[in-house]
């Protein structure tokens, strides 16, 4: 046998050795599909569903609504053009800084059936879409005017795995519960969902319209579940890479053209069923074929599908948050605070615990951290904000978002937010360019001496010293620090 065969056999032996163990880091780190998780998400969905349909038909009997005829109209001139395109229903645009919805006089009687089913304020009550308030307003464009509620529209490109995952299952929900009551929607992408109140929300009042044959599911494979694939298989180019684009320019330049069959999708699709049957994992199989292949979508299989692990190393530094929280609550003018990570959403459900009023977001670079952040919020019905965003990198747009009077930081000194070290000078901008008023960090009470040098040297020409002290039976301490320029 010749060495140079000898040498290609232990090479080819030491590459299954790894794809072998490498292949079963992957199967460990993700869970089968269960049968019963997804029998408890159907019953939990059809309760839901049923809910709904009673509340429905409550609200109907209760309140039946008639479209007025309008016959003193109040005629008014749009101050600032929100959508400049809109669709069939009509436009969006600002008046006396308000969001109003224009209704094309072609699209009247659709809206009529629209309004006159009730269904509008029942979806509002559930906090599915904004509230809407027919006006007694006309333009020279728009035979009905509806006010609709400001919500802050989040772009889907900084939302976590579990958030474009929850923002899918709103879509379905929608689609089922408006089917059942005689229509649909027909525009079910995720640039039409945002977040408010910690849970998704679909803004798009003008997409709903009478039952018509559409291609709904095959739009939410492409522009939403389609990114929970790629997320899960570690694509992470093209889990990042949306759909459409912020403006949903090229819906126009390319009305409805979903390339499924487009080798980037279709290898992923298969890659997804593989892992399945590599676990001999065939209700998971089937059930992936059946959404991604015949686009037959239903709550209960994406729960199945798609799963958000949380594991026994998912715990924050700090068990008891209310102690930081409470020397936090004793800072003035404070009506808005940042979290910078590492926290799993307990240091923001403590915030909002003790100061309802109070304005938070939540940012992780680590998207894992943040999809068990958002669950914990959402969990206790929690209104924070959450952004997949890296405070060290941060630019004027996102400063803007998250700029906020408290910012908290967890052990900045040593968190991986930078994908190489970084100066401490550059740090220290980092975070107090966020931050209004207070900066605050909390760190192992073993590294004082590095963080009263942080504090005496780089944070000092953006900041000085207000309170440090050391937190009982946790290890670790809290500083204080106030902006300069508050």
């Amino acid at each position: 046998m010749s060495e140079s065969y000898i040498r290609a056999w232990k090479r080819a032996v030491r590459d299954s050795v790894k794809r072998t163990l490498r292949n079963h880091a992957f199967y460990s780190a993700h869970p089968r599909f269960s049968p019963g998780a997804v029998q408890t998400a159907r019953n939990l969905h059809e309760q839901r569903k049923r809910e709904f349909r009673e509340r429905l038909q409550a609200a109907q009997h209760e309140h039946p609504l008639t479209l007025p005829a309008n016959a003193h109209p109040v005629r008014i001139t749009p101050d600032q053009e929100v959508s400049m395109t809109g669709d069939d229903m009509g436009r969006v645009f600002l008046y006396q800084n308000r969001i109003m919805r224009g209704i094309y006089p072609e699209s009247a009687a659709i809206f009529r059936e629209v309004y006159e089913s009730g269904i509008l304020p029942v979806l509002a009550e559930y906090h599915l879409i904004p509230e809407v308030r027919l006006t007694d307003y006309v333009t020279d464009e728009f035979v009905f005017v509806l006010e609709v509620q400001q919500v802050t529209i989040q772009k889907n490109t900084v939302w976590s795995y579990a958030m474009v995952k929850d923002a899918c299952l709103l879509i379905l929900f929608l689609k089922e519960v408006l089917n059942e009551a005689g229509f649909t929607l027909i525009d079910g992408h995720l640039n039409n969902v945002t977040f408010h109140n910690g849970n998704p929300m679909f803004f798009d009042i003008g997409s709903i319209v009478p039952m018509k044959e559409n291609g709904i599911l095959t739009e939410l494979v492409f522009a939403g579940i389609s990114r929970l694939v790629f997320g899960f298989i570690g694509n992470s180019m093209m889990y990042r890479l949306p759909s459409h684009d912020d403006d949903n320019a090229n819906i126009y330049v390319f009305p409805r053209c979903y390339n499924l069959l487009a080798r980037e999708y279709q290898s992923a699709f298969n890659v997804l069923k593989r892992y399945y049957l590599a676990r001999l994992d065939f209700a998971g199989f089937v059930t992936a074929q059946k959404v991604l292949d015949l686009h037959i979508c239903s709550v209960p299989d994406i729960e199945g599908l798609f799963p958000v692990i949380r594991t026994a190393e998912d715990h924050a530094p700090v068990k008891d948050w209310s102690e930081v929280v409470t020397h936090l609550s004793g800072l003035e003018d404070v009506h808005s605070a940042a979290v910078c990570g590492g926290t799993f959403g307990e240091a923001e459900a403590e915030l909002l615990r003790q100061n309802p009023s109070l304005t938070v977001c939540s940012m992780d670079y680590c998207e894992h951290r943040l999809d068990l952040a958002y669950l914990h919020l959402k969990q206790f019905q929690l209104d924070s904000r959450c952004f997949l965003y890296n405070y060290a990198y941060l630019q004027n747009p996102q400063i803007n978002e998250v700029r906020s009077d408290l910012v908290l930081c967890i052990d900045p000194l040593n968190d991986q937010a930078a994908i190489y070290p970084l100066n401490p000078n550059l740090r220290a901008n980092a975070i107090c360019q966020i931050a209004e008023r207070y900066v605050s960090i909390l760190y192992p009470s073993e590294k004082e001496a590095d963080y009263q040098a942080f504090c005496a040297g780089p944070l000092k020409p953006y900041a000085c010293l207000k309170e440090s002290v050391a937190l009982k039976n946790s290890g670790f301490s809290l500083m204080i620090l106030q902006i300069c320029s508050a």
